[in-house]
């Protein structure tokens, strides 16, 4: 198994192309292509705003690869799996990262490995300087964020893992702006700030809910695992006529496992989901310009461009005309 740097991936490759799109004292955007011929190849897109620094990442390994991760001084960190999986340790602890999951975690001093099969995987990274974090969760009145800011205090490991947390459809909503904002210079770099503490703010709250005593859950784990089988396939086949009925005969769930269990799992409805994912592909391809509007409208389940258009307003906030 071949092994890399983690902590800078794109320079343990040799044909390496950078290009900047900004730099200021207050915003910074970098994107990156790398490759390694026979073991990888990967496209990095790296901002910077004050307190936070991301990275989106999708990487296409050739072979099985083993990514050493080594951080010195304190390390705060969000991590949302948008594709693949990655099977990793930190600080010998073990946790399993797949897609549409996520996860946070603080540590004094990390030492981890990441494993990584012949399989593309995507993922959004939010790294927050220390100072800039507490500042954020010491006044949080929330028993869960208040177990987190004392394991900053006394320098313990904090973990949340992915297995625990699937991925909100606001949440790919929020990363999905971030991905295709229109915006420029200063303007762009408020919106992206202002989304990944909306993303951050998102996660900290299941976190506190997954860390709340609770009822009996609404679905069994063997249910649990079809109704990620059941986001999956809509996330194939969201542009076909689905129905409940369909999807329940599928997946051997009833209609009340599948409705419920779904709206508690991921924070949204079947359809709602099917909705978000149509109108993120309508603003997808309306920015790609080779399609009309009418076209687009046909394309995701609209009869008239009129009911299109004001859908598309109503999620998005301006008509498809302005996309």
């Amino acid at each position: 198994m071949d092994k890399l740097n983690a902590s800078d991936l794109a320079a343990s490759l040799s044909d390496v192309t950078q290009n900047v799109i900004y730099a200021t004292p207050r915003y910074t955007e970098i994107t990156c292509t790398a490759q390694e011929q026979g073991l990888i190849s990967a496209d990095f897109w790296m901002i910077k705003v004050p307190g936070m620094a991301a990275s989106l990442w999708n990487i296409r390994p050739q072979t099985d690869l083993l990514l050493m991760d080594s951080q010195e001084g304190e390390y705060i960190e969000s991590a949302f799996i948008l594709n693949g999986s990655i099977d990793s340790t930190f600080n010998n602890r073990p946790a399993r990262a797949a897609k549409n999951t996520h996860a946070f975690q603080y540590t004094p001093t990390m030492e981890a490995q990441h494993k990584i099969g012949r399989q593309n995987v995507e993922a959004l990274h939010i790294n927050f300087e220390l100072n800039f974090f507490k500042s954020i969760v010491s006044t949080s009145e929330s028993q869960p964020l208040d177990d987190l800011f004392n394991c900053l205090e006394k320098k313990q490991q904090f973990l949340a893992p992915p297995s625990l947390l699937p991925l909100q459809a606001r949440m790919h909503d929020i990363i999905f702006s971030i991905r295709n904002c229109g915006f420029n210079s200063l303007t762009r770099a408020i919106f992206i700030e202002a989304k990944l503490l909306e993303l951050f703010a998102l996660q900290i709250e299941q976190i506190a809910q997954s860390k709340t005593p609770s009822t009996k859950p609404i679905c069994s784990k063997e249910d649990q695992a079809k109704l990620f089988a059941v986001r999956e396939f809509i996330e194939i086949n969201y542009l076909q006529p689905l129905s409940l009925t369909q999807i329940t005969a599928l997946f051997g769930l009833n209609e009340f496992k599948l409705k419920k269990g779904y709206k508690s799992l991921f924070n949204t409805t079947v359809f709602g989901h099917i909705y978000n994912l149509r109108m993120q592909k309508a603003m997808q391809l309306l920015s790609q310009k080779k399609m009309t509007i009418g076209e687009i409208a046909g394309l995701i389940g609209y009869a008239n461009i009129g009911s299109f258009s004001s859908e598309f307003k109503k999620k998005f906030g301006f008509p498809p005309s302005k996309a």
